[in-house]
């Protein structure tokens, strides 16, 4: 038997091995066996023969080691009970024994099965485990590294096994062993997820017993949650036995909850929002709760144990073992709560239990408003002895206990000492008693309390505000305490403490009841501590503050202060100099004032000390004490001071500081005239203020900036509301008189403006701007120049400022007065500050110029300088009343001529030559004219010269602009005449290329003279090039980056020259040899250089003397860049345009010299080649072609390698030699292909490309829908090679060839509309055919079966097969190479059944999408995978729509079997059929496809993933069925209006179909809340916009065509602002999230306020936000891409909104609305307010767009103009009136890009809204009707450009129009000066226009 045994055992390792194409065999044997010998084998195991049981097992092994299945089949049959025992029967003598034998058979289900079958063994416990636990130790080192490591990769590595079936419970010497303890802490430390099924399996015991074992069961605990993670994975994605356990248990459940609770953390989750982490954390505080050992079993255990270690009970270990084993004994983790004890009959309660006890108050609501009093008596309670710490603790019990017993009596006692301070006050002050309220705690007016006195009664006293109903209250107990006990057994603190807070007690309530207290001597400070040596020196009195000594200790305690220290020393100094100012009076003059500055001194020292106290972890805990009270007090320090961090206590003491009503009232309580309450004398008084005022502006601008860091600007509110009402009010009295230095409140102001309110600063600036000029301005004196005043200097430096803020709104801070005031200001003085703000502002608001006076632009024109000629350029550029002052002060000759003669005026000159080339109806024409003469005239030659002279390139930008200008508005033929002449010669010059400027214009000039042009062409073309010759030769690097100047000069000399006979062959040359040697690298000239051949080499006669073709090609391809660039694979843009560029050339060469050919070519040509469809490589594929054309073969070139793999073989053939070296194989070939790339070119194959191109028109292939076809190989190159490689004289691997890819490339070509290519792909597919007949591999026969049926499928010769049956096919055939896989048994099935494919249908779709059998759903993510890959054109979509496909996956997709799973793959399907039109139009309109997707996206389980895909969906399926009819809402061209287009030519969509689209939107829109990424979101608001827009032009084509159609549903007001907070909080745009936050509040929406990542609410959202701009992610590029998506959602949200509209009109009565719910018309004006103030500022900020301005005017007028609601709300928000009028600035000064309908609809908008704010001058209506005139339409557009300085003027609130009348007057005043010798001369426009204004205003004024 054993010989029978060990023969199987043979051949079942064989056939294991080295024979497994006999496995087949191998599993019949075993099967065999299973069946019929299993028995046998199994009661073998209990022989006493130990060789024949060590056989049994061998043989057993080797079954198991024939596969997955084999083993799946003996784990089954194997009986584990009759294993048990095995693993102990070991040989003595160390041969191979029985133990040894079951260690192997058990490893080799670990080797040879699969995961299933390791789970089920690592479950069996008579396996592993009994072998790991008998005699591992004694093992070989052999058999221990053989179970290790097969455990290590089969088990532990394996991640397909769960971590719950990796064996832990083994391990049970974990507290015996300190190894295996290790092992246990480290398996569990990277694992903690296993913990709670480890200490659910395990039998350790954690019930307290005085027993070793338990011990070590707990240490062994303690140190595996020592190695957890403070944060525990689970949310990034434990139990001990004393108070420490506890202790630390709930630290780490701290720190756990402070992470969930870390806002900044889950901003960027896609998965939890901080509202699920805020929940999570109220749920782990429950569960903790229920966990954790309630109090009165703690105190129960604790009293339990105290008292048997008192009675002596219980066993004593040794000294050393004592402490710990009264710490262990304590308390209990897991059974703590079912361990109960009993108080001792004494009663007594040990310390733990009355501590405990104590905090228990904090929930009795006692210290609801103060906590921290409760720790205050508790940190003075740690500072006593040890021995006096339990007497003050029962004494607190007891004071407690009685006060929470009867609270309301102590209450009332508290009221009634309150009240009677506030009398006591209001005697003192003349004031009412009842309005007089102190805060004062409850704790701080308990009586009972003070009968234990100690040194923090004093902290309580320090920490009162107003210290007098405390001080009563001690009083009053003394007054008791007097009667009830003899004087001489009062303690000294007692008196000590009566005499203290006696200082605080008015003269009527003192009262001598010590009479020993006057001879008591003073008390000595209890320790070194500042608060304490503060005390003792306030009640020695002021000398003592005083002295030096005083301070050199206070200096030298802060040194040493704890951080908790601090907020309780600055209430006490606080508290002293309240009192000190209280009696400021009372003391002497030399000594009050000194005394207040001593203490305000001292408490800057304290808040520096603290802004600048470095934290430490130990700087809390207390010196060092007894174990026993560490266990006491380190729970009760560590909760309330240990762990607050220095930005909390900063908060608080900075708090105290600026919140006590000392500070506030009297900061700057003189400037204000508002006084606190004193009986101080003027003089006191006025001292009294300027100290107090210096002080605090110290403590402000030392504390404003920490403030403002730790985001709590607002406790400065109350000072700078003082310093604006000081401001305001000193600014009011002295406007006629300026101080000559700063006042107290401009020194603050000075200082804190930064830090005021915009509004507030707003005020103060407007007060400053508006003072009189002489208030501004010192008047000049002696000669010298103006310069400002105090109040001028403050405004310049408040303005100049203002950016470094964000307190400012830049776009509404600047008001007409304040720039007429800056004005003032400008004219009057020189401040170079001043002249940097003002150039600043006119740079970003270019508006601001019509509001400033032309006197400044005059003054700047006569003291010229760079600085203010940029700013005069800025006002001509915005301003047409610059614009016109300009053209008057030109004419003077004096000025026309310092012009001339000075180049500082160059640039200025410049400007105002491109801004007279733009039409501005505003100022008279012949001025203009005038003036351009006058500058020909004076300028001309001079710039002439100049440019024809030598230049720098920076002041030959400069000369040639002005120049360029001048020429092309006032100068003709003749006057450059010269210039035309003699430019040419200096164009050739490579100083400045900006002459280049010059030839367009001087081109333009020419147009009436063909021949000169024809000849200035001519020489142009020369000079260009040997421009460019210079150029190369001059810079040589052929390593620096192309030159811009020479790319343009290129594309002049491709434009300029027509002819070869234009240039000479010897000018040519050395462009060719000159560009190659120096720019060889450079694209622009390969280029340019490849489009000239054709014209120099053209003709048949070629010019002599020119480089022969031949010659040309040699230095191109012999060139030292040559190879280097021809090899480049750098996917950089420049180096890969080089290289196109350069394969261009060779094309080009090629194709006009066809013997420049050789075959030795070809191993460059096919190195550089990617066999891609790059541009490039389509270029080197068709120069291949050439070469093939003119008999250069590739095929007799014998290699078809490519890239890199050619470069090595050519390397390797001339090592090796001829003889030596062996042609590449074909597997050489097909190793090239890589097979992501095979798979992609599959994919997306580009089915219209064409093999050979038809004309030239055709070259390269192009697919926008695939973004880098480089990343697909080149069908046009991948046949031909098949088709060589196939050759029958060839050997190829044709198992290679399918792997490969290879052959489903040449398959899904037969979908190819290119004939010649699908004929190509049939050759090579009859090849392989052939030579897969002679092939030997396992595949071969279902790989021939499967090219059987398709071919006997086709029924004509080169037939198209549909793209989704050649995906069909490949599919299959790659499934052919994986026997193992389920798909190929049922393909196999499927393909045997049938002759031939049926090529009218989807193979087997509804067998595999209905599939019953248990792998269904791998059937139907296959099927569905080949719908998805497919579906590529109308064929495939006809197929599939025939067999009633896309209705079963609806169907299906609807119904409860389809999970989120298949509905994902489905809705990709639909997404690839909706990109065929056809498709798309029928799915919509047929199918049912829009109404499917509503009810997908109404589903209560729709998730953001989902969300997404639909989204996709809907944007393909628009925009498929839009087609061309409308161009996509993209770039500046979009516009929904269609009037102007023919009815005819407007092709639209069907209405029904439109608005089926829209409640898709809708749908949609509802739940944008679940959060998208941008990529979606951009979709989805371009979809929608495009189908508004559709659908307005649909209603206007049917409107035109008189079709009925019923009114379009508006958008609502919940959808538009769901857009708007969805974009927003993409943007993290926090105001405008706050905005929406509010409304969404008010109104109760539930769309708004609903669960999501994005959800409004409150602070908490705008914080995440705000935390991820702090931190924005890593990707910096894809925030970028991000962020150019959300910009580009700007346009089509704008577009959007200007569908919504109000609901309710105003004529709808209001009457019926009830009282208690919110207006619905109101909603709708909050809602149009909203979306006007966003869409203004969006177009503002964007570059002017007629289209989208008219749009939004149109919109304006329906929401805001015609129902008035909004009008003064509109004109009360300063930034939307800001934008407003930037917008209109943009749309006055663009006015060539803009119609006169658009500025008329916006004038007509302005003036309405003007109008509704009122103010306006008497002539408000004439003037409008003279500058539009209904009786003269001509005169309406100069009125409109005039009208807008007027709108400027006033929008601001100013009725003066001064600067426009300044225009008005300048106009006829220059119509005045042209008209003395020309009477007759009709007048213009504008000059009519400005008479009747003149006349009215006239005519006005006499009436």
């Amino acid at each position: 038997m054993m010989l029978v045994f060990e023969s199987l055992e043979v051949i079942l390792l064989r056939t294991a091995s080295d024979l497994s194409h006999f496995s087949t065999v191998g599993n019949v044997i075993v099967k065999k066996i299973l069946s019929n010998y299993m028995k046998l084998l199994q009661g073998s195991f209990t022989s006493v023969n130990h060789r024949f049981v060590r056989q049994c097992l061998n043989l057993l092994t080797a079954m198991v080691s024939q596969g997955v299945e084999a083993a799946r089949e003996v784990l089954s049959q194997v009986h584990f009970k009759a294993l048990t025992g095995l693993e102990k029967r070991k040989d003595k003598n160390g041969r191979p024994d029985v133990r040894l034998a079951f260690i192997q058979f058990v490893l080799s289900f670990l080797v040879s099965g699969d995961s299933a079958i390791i789970g089920q063994v690592l479950e069996v416990k008579e396996l592993l485990p009994h072998i790991l636990s008998t005699g591992l130790k004694e093992e070989r080192m052999s058999i221990v590294n053989l179970i290790l490591s097969t455990l290590k990769t089969r088990v532990v590595l394996n991640k397909a096994i769960s971590k719950t079936q990796k064996f832990l419970v083994g391990l049970k010497q974990a507290t015996e062993d300190e190894l295996v303890a290790d092992l246990l802490v480290n398996v569990l430390k990277a694992s903690p997820d296993v913990l709670s099924r480890y200490f659910k399996e395990t039998q350790y015991s954690y019930t307290p017993r005085l027993k070793s074992a338990w011990q070590a069961n707990v240490k062994l605990l303690k140190k595996i949650y020592e190695a957890q993670p403070e944060i525990s994975l689970v949310f990034q994605s434990p139990k001990l036995t004393t108070v420490s356990m506890m202790s630390f248990l709930l630290k780490k459940a701290s720190r756990n909850m402070d992470y969930l609770l870390d806002k900044s953390l889950w901003y960027k989750s896609d998965v939890y929002t901080v509202e699920t982490m805020e929940e999570l954390v109220q749920q782990y505080r429950e569960t903790l709760g229920k966990i954790l050992p309630d109090m009165t079993g703690i105190i129960s255990t604790w009293q339990l144990l105290s008292k048997r270690e008192k009675a002596g009970d219980g066993e004593r270990k040794s000294k050393n073992e004592e402490p710990n084993e009264k710490a262990a004994s304590k308390f209990s983790w897991f059974r703590i709560q079912d361990v109960s004890g009993t108080e001792s009959s004494s009663g007594e309660k040990s310390v733990l239990y009355l501590l405990l006890k104590m905090f228990v108050l904090k929930d009795t609501g006692m210290f609801e408003y103060t906590l921290n009093e409760l720790e205050l008596w508790l940190d003075q309670l740690v500072r006593l002895e040890p021995n006096q710490q339990e007497t003050v603790i029962r004494f607190l019990e007891r004071v407690f206990a009685r006060l929470v017993g009867s609270s309301y009596e102590y209450t009332d006692k508290v009221a009634s000492f309150v009240q009677e301070a506030g009398n006591l006050q209001a005697n003192l002050s003349s004031q009412d008693g009842e309005a007089a309220s102190v805060p004062v705690s409850h704790i701080d007016d308990v009586l009972d309390m003070l009968d234990v006195i100690m040194e923090g009664s004093d902290d309580v006293l320090h920490c009162q505000r107003d210290p007098l109903p405390l001080c009563l209250t001690l009083l009053q107990y003394d007054k008791e305490l007097v009667s009830s006990k003899p004087p001489a057994s009062f303690h000294q603190s007692v008196l000590h403490l009566h005499q203290y807070y006696s200082r605080w007690l008015p003269q009527q309530c003192h009262e001598e009841l010590f009479k020993s207290s006057e001879l008591l001597p003073s008390e000595p400070p209890a320790s070194t501590s500042c608060s304490s040596l503060l005390k003792a020196a306030y009640v020695q009195g002021p000398s003592t503050l005083l002295e030096d000594t005083f301070r050199l200790n206070i200096e030298t305690s802060l040194s040493s202060m704890s951080l908790m220290e601090f907020p309780v020393v600055i209430k006490q100094i606080l508290l002293y100099i309240k009192s000190t100012v209280e009696n400021f009076g009372s003391f002497s003059k030399d000594v009050r004032g000194a005394l207040l500055r001593t203490l305000m001194e001292v408490l800057r020292d304290v808040v520096t000390r603290l802004q600048s106290f470095e934290e430490t972890p130990n700087s809390e805990v207390t010196p060092e004490k007894s174990q026993k009270e560490s266990d006491l007090f380190l729970e009760i320090n560590q909760s309330s001071t240990i762990e607050a961090n220095k930005e909390q206590v900063l908060i608080s003491a900075l708090g105290s500081i600026f919140k006590h009503p000392c500070l506030v009232q009297w900061f700057l309580a003189l400037e204000r005239a508002e006084f606190p309450s004193h009986s101080l004398k003027p003089v006191a008084l006025k001292h009294l203020c300027a100290q107090m005022t210096d002080n605090i502006l110290t403590l402000l601008k030392m504390s404003a900036p920490t403030l403002h860091d730790l985001s709590h600007q607002e406790l400065l509110d109350s000072y700078m509301g003082a310093l604006e009402r000081a401001a305001l009010k000193e600014l009011k009295e002295k406007r006629s008189q300026t101080p000559k230095t700063h006042s107290s409140t401009f020194q603050a102001l000075l200082c804190l403006h930064s830090y005021m309110d915009a509004s507030s600063l707003r005020e103060v600036v407007s007060g400053l701007l508006l003072l009189p000029h002489d208030s501004l301005i010192h008047p000049s004196h002696e000669g010298k120049q103006s310069e400002l005043s105090v109040y001028g200097h403050a405004a310049l430096h408040i303005l100049t400022k203002r950016n470094s803020t964000s307190s400012l709104d830049t776009g509404s801070f600047l008001t007409q007065a304040h720039l007429h005031g800056l004005g003032t200001l400008l004219v009057s003085c020189s401040s170079p500050e001043l002249e940097a703000f003002l150039l600043q502002t006119l740079s970003s608001e270019p508006g601001s110029a019509k509001l400033i006076h032309t006197d400044v632009l005059l003054r700047y024109l006569q003291q010229p300088a760079p600085d203010t000629l940029a700013i005069s350029a800025l006002l001509l550029q915005n301003s047409s009343s610059h614009r016109l002052c300009f053209e008057v002060w030109s004419l003077e000759p004096t000025n026309m001529e310092n012009m001339s003669q000075t180049e500082v005026f160059l640039p200025l000159i410049n400007t105002y030559l491109q801004v007279a080339s733009r039409e501005d109806p505003a100022r008279p024409k012949d001025v203009q004219r005038e003036v351009l003469k006058a500058l020909k005239l004076t300028l001309l030659t001079r710039l002439s010269g100049n440019i024809l002279g030598t230049l720098t390139e920076d002041s030959g930008v400069q000369l040639a602009e002005t120049l360029s200008s001048l020429i092309r508005l006032s100068a003709d033929v003749n006057d450059i005449r010269e210039l035309i002449n003699n430019l040419p010669d200096a164009l050739k010059n490579v100083d400045s290329f900006a002459r280049w400027q010059l030839v367009d214009v001087i081109m333009e000039k020419l147009a009436d003279c063909p021949e000169e042009q024809e000849n200035w062409r001519r020489s142009v073309a020369a000079a260009a090039l040997k421009c460019l010759i210079a150029s190369y030769c001059h810079s040589k690097d052929q390593a620096a980056p192309p030159s811009d100047q020479e790319e343009s000069i290129l594309k002049r000399l491709q434009h300029l020259l027509t002819s070869a006979e234009d240039i000479k062959a010897s000018d040519w040359n050395s462009f060719v040899t000159n560009g190659l040697r120096h720019r060889y690298n450079d694209p622009h000239f390969l280029e340019t250089l490849s489009g000239l051949l054709d014209l120099m080499y053209g003709n048949r006669e070629v010019q002599k003397g020119l480089i022969p073709l031949s010659t040309l090609h040699m230095m191109t391809s012999s060139h030292s860049q040559f190879l280097p660039m021809m090899l480049e694979s750098s996917e950089e843009s420049s180096r890969s345009r080089a290289k196109e560029a350069l394969v261009s050339l060779l094309l080009c060469l090629v194709k006009k010299c066809p013997t420049v050919c050789s075959i030795n070519h070809f191993v460059v040509l096919l190195a550089a080649y990617g066999a891609t469809l790059s541009t490039s490589d389509q270029k080197l594929l068709l120069l291949l072609q050439e070469y093939e054309r003119n008999q250069v073969s590739l095929l007799k070139f014998q290699s078809f390698l490519w890239g890199p793999a050619a470069v090595e073989h050519h390397k390797t053939q001339k090592s090796l030699g001829a003889s030596l070296w062996k042609q590449p194989s074909s597997d050489d070939v097909l190793a090239l292909l890589k097979t992501d790339m095979m798979q992609q070119t599959i994919l997306k194959f580009p089915q219209r490309h064409r093999i050979f191109p038809q004309d030239d028109t055709e070259l390269l292939y192009r697919n926008d829908a695939v973004d880098d076809l480089g990343c697909l190989y080149d069908p046009c190159f991948l046949l031909p090679l098949f088709s060589a490689i196939l050759r029958p004289e060839c050997v190829i691997d044709c198992l290679k060839f399918v792997s490969s890819q290879a052959l489903g490339v040449t398959v899904v070509s037969l979908s190819s509309y290119d004939s010649k290519l699908r004929a190509a792909a049939y050759h090579v597919l009859h090849c392989f055919y052939q030579h897969l007949e002679a092939a030997r591999f396992k595949e071969k026969r279902q790989l021939l079966y499967l090219m059987d049926i398709v071919k006997n499928a086709i029924r004509k010769q080169n037939q198209r097969l549909p793209f989704i049956l050649t995906s069909y096919i490949t599919k299959v055939a790659q499934q052919m190479l994986k026997p193992e896989d389920h798909m190929y048994v049922v393909l196999n099935r499927f393909l045997l059944s049938c002759q031939s494919l049926d090529l009218r249908k989807v193979p087997e779709f509804f067998k595999l999408f209905y599939g019953f059998e248990l792998e269904h759903k791998m059937e139907r993510e296959w099927i569905l995978n080949v719908l998805e890959e497919g579906i590529m054109d109308g064929h495939c979509y006809d197929l599939c729509n025939q067999q009633g496909i896309f209705q079963v996956l609806l169907s299906f997709s609807s119904s409860p079997l389809c999970s989120e799973r298949y509905q994902m793959q489905i809705i990709r399907v639909l997404c690839k059929a909706a990109r065929v039109t056809k498709a798309a139009y029928d799915l919509s309109k047929s199918c049912g496809l829009l109404s499917w997707i509503i009810q997908l996206v109404e589903k209560r389980n729709l998730n953001q993933q989902l969300l997404s895909a639909v989204i996709d969906l809907l944007h393909v399926l628009w925009f498929t069925n839009l087609g061309q009819k409308e161009e996509k809402v993209e770039g500046d061209h979009a516009s929904s209006s269609t009037q102007e287009k023919p009815q005819g030519s407007v092709k639209c969509l069907p209405l029904p179909l439109i608005s089926e689209f829209l409640c898709v939107a809708k749908a949609i829109c509802r739940h944008l809340r679940l959060g998208v990424k941008a990529t979606q979101f951009s979709l989805f608001v371009q979809t929608l916009c495009s189908v508004l827009m559709h659908r307005g032009t649909a209603l206007s084509v049917n409107k035109q065509a008189d079709r009925l159609t019923l009114l379009p549903q508006p958008l609502s007001c919940s959808e538009t602002l769901t857009l708007l907070l969805c974009w927003a909080s993409l943007s993290c745009n926090t105001v405008l999230l706050a905005q929406i936050q509010a409304l969404s509040e008010k109104y109760k929406f539930r769309e708004l306020m609903g669960v999501g990542k994005y959800k409004v609410r409150g602070k908490g959202f705008v914080s995440q936000i705000g935390t991820r701009m702090v931190n924005p992610p890593e990707n910096t590029e894809t925030l970028e891409q991000e962020e150019n998506l959300l910009a580009g959602c700007k346009l089509h949200l704008s577009g959007i909104f200007v569908h919504w509209e109000p609901v309710f009109h105003p004529s709808e009565p209001q009457s019926a609305q009830p009282r208690d719910e919110l207006d619905p018309a109101q909603l709708a004006n909050d809602t149009a307010h909203l979306l006007t103030k966003w869409s203004l500022r969006w177009l503002a900020e964007a570059p002017y767009d007629e289209n989208r301005t008219k749009e939004l005017l149109l919109w304006l007028e329906k929401v805001m103009v015609k129902p008035r609601r909004i009008l003064k709300v509109v004109m009360q928000d300063l930034g939307l009136k800001a934008d407003l009028l930037q917008l209109f600035h943009h749309s006055v000064e663009a006015q060539r890009l803009s119609s006169v309908e658009t500025l008329q609809l916006f004038t007509n908008i302005m003036i309405l809204l003007l109008e509704t704010q009122g103010n306006l001058p008497e002539f408000h209506q004439g003037l409008i009707s003279a500058c539009l005139p209904e009786q003269d339409p001509s005169k309406h557009e100069a009125g409109l450009v005039l009208l807008s300085s007027y709108i400027h003027e006033l929008w601001s609130g100013d009725s003066s129009a001064e600067l426009f009348l300044s225009h008005v007057n300048l106009v006829t005043r220059t119509k005045s000066r042209r008209q003395k010798g020309s009477k007759s001369k009709s007048q213009t426009a504008i000059r009519a226009i400005c008479n009747d204004i003149i006349a009215m205003k006239s005519s006005h004024l006499d009436t």
